[in-house]
């Protein structure tokens, strides 16, 4: 179904989307899934000394970003997820990729906060803040993320649906 669209929408992609979520406590124990791949990355407030630059596209200081981050109404595990997959992202190239992305003559994203998915779901019902999340499908991107961890083990990353069910049976109400 998800790889459907991005192909009706003309993305694309290498075959998976592979989903990003953040976690201000250990997901490896969170979940039972010892084996389970984690990167860190800060997840605190945006600070003045921060800058993002983006080909093309400008720089987003930090106090943009966190005057957007403070805008959504998120609690904070929500505004925790935004800035730590935001910086993960930065740091690794994702989200430089798809700043440089279009689809058609436009641009893929307006914003570079707007590479975070679910925060719109996470706004209309808080309880859903842990959903926020990263999709990496462009085939650079998952080439750049086969140099990070090994996606093909299962064990390190799991299929999506294999670790929503360990996050419902380890810590139901994340997912009301």
């Amino acid at each position: 179904m998800f790889l459907g669209k991005l192909d009706a929408d003309g993305l694309p992609h290498d075959g998976r989307i592979i989903k990003v979520f953040a976690s201000s406590e250990d997901p490896r124990f969170l979940l039972g899934m010892p084996d389970l791949a984690v990167v860190q990355a800060n997840g605190h407030p945006f600070t003045n000394d921060e800058a993002y630059t983006y080909e093309d596209r400008g720089t987003y200081s930090g106090a943009q970003l966190q005057e957007v981050v403070q805008s959504y109404e998120l609690p904070a595990v929500g505004r925790f997820g935004v800035c730590s997959l935001f910086r993960f992202s930065n740091s690794q190239g994702f989200c430089q990729a798809a700043m440089a992305a279009r689809k058609g003559n436009d641009w893929l994203i307006d914003h570079p906060l707007k590479e975070v998915d679910g925060i719109d779901m996470a706004q209309r019902n808080p309880k859903r803040a842990h959903s926020v999340h990263l999709d990496i499908f462009f085939p650079d991107s998952v080439r750049t993320l086969r140099r990070i961890v090994d996606i093909d083990n299962t064990d390190k990353v799991p299929d999506c649906m294999d670790a929503m069910r360990a996050r419902r049976r380890r810590n139901p109400s994340h997912l009301q």
